[in-house]
């Protein structure tokens, strides 16, 4: 029934303040006048079951007016409602494109290319290859998408340390990283202007020394540094 609002609605925006207050069988009559007399493309996306399908199909002149209906699906036997016209894969290529588009639209994407074992670290077995650059797959969309973000706290999320592009996130005021495994503090994090608590305190023990960059003087506005580990400085200064 909410299917059928929502398109009402879509297609009769005067009457959207009214369309909640329709039974049913008005909202089905009205969809299919509607679509006689209009010329649309209405697509339902992702219709799993013919059930689902036949629950809806009264509401649209299938045989009538110019109107056209368009369902997606993954399932084959709904081909029996219509004309099926089967998608192909995308291509190796194109694949790729889909996800530097949409991924790394503002950033670098990692290198093309199929994990084998020589990406393999020391005691690494095949699916701890795969974790880690799934992990930094998501560590990078997680900085390109929340740009905006002032607090942020990471806690149990294993990785060695953070992606450079994190000094894009400069309107952080708050960075707290917990037991995450981190060995090393990206000097990206002396690019934060408003960075005002660095928290790095770890409950784990056994996490070693942390290396951290020796510009962290630049953050001006800093604050707050808490650290229960060793560590050591990198980088210029």
């Amino acid at each position: 029934m909410n299917v059928l609002q929502d398109v009402l609605k879509q297609l009769a925006l005067e009457k959207k303040g009214n369309v909640i207050k329709m039974g049913h069988r008005e909202v089905v009559e009205e969809i299919y006048k509607l679509l006689k007399e209009k010329n649309c493309l209405v697509v339902l996306d992702d219709i799993w079951r013919v059930d689902d399908w036949k629950s809806l199909r009264p509401a649209f002149p299938i045989t009538e007016g110019n109107s056209k209906i368009l369902l997606t699906t993954r399932k084959e036997n709904l081909s029996k409602v219509g004309v099926l016209y089967p998608l192909g894969f995308l291509s190796k290529e194109e694949g790729w494109e889909l996800l530097r588009k949409k991924a790394f639209s503002k950033i670098d994407p990692p290198r093309e290319g199929i994990v084998s074992s020589s990406d393999q670290g020391k005691e690494e077995t095949m699916m701890d290859v795969a974790k880690r650059y799934l992990n930094e797959l998501a560590s990078r969309y997680l900085v390109q998408k929340l740009k905006f973000l002032r607090v942020l706290y990471l806690s149990c999320v294993r990785f060695n340390k953070l992606p450079q592009g994190f000094g894009c996130l400069i309107h952080l005021r708050f960075l707290r990283i917990k037991d995450c495994g981190m060995k090393e503090l990206p000097s990206s994090i002396c690019d934060l202007p408003f960075l005002q608590t660095l928290d790095l305190r770890d409950d784990i023990t056994e996490e070693g020394d942390i290396a951290l960059p020796n510009a962290l003087w630049k953050l001006k506005r800093l604050r707050h540094l808490y650290l229960n580990r060793k560590y050591h400085a990198i980088g210029g200064g």
